[in-house]
């Protein structure tokens, strides 16, 4: 961390600019992100959430995706503490 603070700090004071790499991926337009989005399949997807957690808590959040297998099945396979949710058709 202190690396990269050191290394913006001296680019930033000598002028010295970023050029993106050749393996960057190019930067895409609003129509073509909304054009992207709309192709994609819609599926099933469930999740765990705490009630409540502590500022220094940890816990663990599982996502469960799929296409075909039924929101009550996604639920199922979650087995960490915490409310089970699911929604329909959700965009993956």
């Amino acid at each position: 961390m202190r690396i990269a603070v050191v290394l913006f700090i001296l680019l930033a004071f000598t002028g010295c600019q970023m050029k993106p790499s050749a393996d960057a991926p190019p930067k895409r337009t609003s129509h073509e992100v909304d054009r992207i989005l709309s192709e994609m399949e819609l599926g099933n997807i469930a999740f765990n959430s705490p009630s409540s957690m502590n500022l220094h808590d940890s816990a663990t959040i599982v996502l469960v995706l799929s296409i075909d297998t039924p929101i009550e099945e996604l639920m199922r396979r979650i087995e960490e503490v915490g409310q089970k949710n699911g929604r329909e058709n959700q965009d993956l």
